[in-house]
């Protein structure tokens, strides 16, 4: 009764199965969700009752992404993020959000790019505003204080909440693939996995190659599949060729306005 047991869900050590003092306390030991952890679980089962989700998977050759990729200046992580960033400048229905009570779909003026972070807390979306404002080098030092901010347990409330489209990766844990769940009332979600050695084919012969899948899940009520297939293409020719998402632009200008890897 103290503990809140009911002594036919204990499995008893005792002679008989009889259930002792010791399997009591190990049998009850329970922690409640509490604070950021507890609002992402209420998210994620909410947008998971909601969302009719689809998912598409395209595979990317991750050398280019390698090679352009350098300590301090930019990571995989951020090559994808501003490949993204590119593509939801260029179509916005995917960083929009949807209204389930009026059925509207709420255009943002801008993109608050989620990062999908596994703190020691659980599954954290921590949120850079305006993202597709800011120039390469200032993403990739935002990426890298939010990861941390979050794996510490830092993120203010303000800076938990607000993104309106999310990246999630695993790095390399991330698998060979996976469906990440649509983060309601988000409409899409970009799920960036591990690079692999994998067998390609190039101009005829197979070969050695290093492969990254990508998996764009979607709310099929507002994005239909031709749609989320052209923004993943569009995607991946971008990381194709990085040093488009990382050269200067015209004057210092965000992505919004110059159109990077367009």
């Amino acid at each position: 009764r103290e503990r809140g047991l009911e002594l036919g869900q204990v499995l008893g050590t005792g002679p008989g199965g009889r259930v002792r003092a010791s399997d009591l306390l190990a049998g009850s030991r329970r922690v409640p969700l509490r604070g950021a952890a507890r609002v992402m679980a209420e998210r994620v089962a909410r947008g998971h009752r909601l969302v009719p989700q689809v998912t598409v998977v395209l595979e990317a050759d991750a050398e280019p992404l390698e090679r352009a990729a350098a300590p301090g200046a930019a990571s995989i992580l951020g090559l994808v993020c501003l490949a993204a960033l590119a593509g939801l400048v260029e179509d916005p229905l995917l960083n929009a959000s949807f209204d389930d009570r009026s059925l509207e779909i709420v255009y943002h003026g801008g993109v608050g790019l989620g990062i999908a972070v596994q703190a020691e807390q659980g599954l954290l979306v921590a949120n850079i505003p305006g993202a597709e404002r800011l120039p390469p080098s200032r993403l990739q030092e935002e990426l890298g204080r939010v990861v941390e901010s979050a794996r510490q347990g830092r993120l203010s409330a303000a800076e938990l909440t607000g993104s309106t489209f999310t990246v999630s990766s695993g790095g390399r844990l991330g698998g060979l693939l996976a469906t990440p769940l649509v983060d309601w009332p988000q409409v899409a979600i970009l799920g960036v996995h591990a690079i692999q050695d994998r067998a390609v084919v190039r101009e005829g012969r197979v070969e050695a190659g290093r492969v990254l899948n990508l998996s764009l899940s979607f709310d099929h009520r507002i994005i239909d599949g031709m749609r989320a297939s052209r923004f993943l293409y569009r995607l991946v020719e971008r990381l194709g060729r990085p040093e488009l998402l990382l050269q200067s632009l015209p004057g210092g200008g965000p992505i919004g306005t110059a159109g990077v890897g367009a």
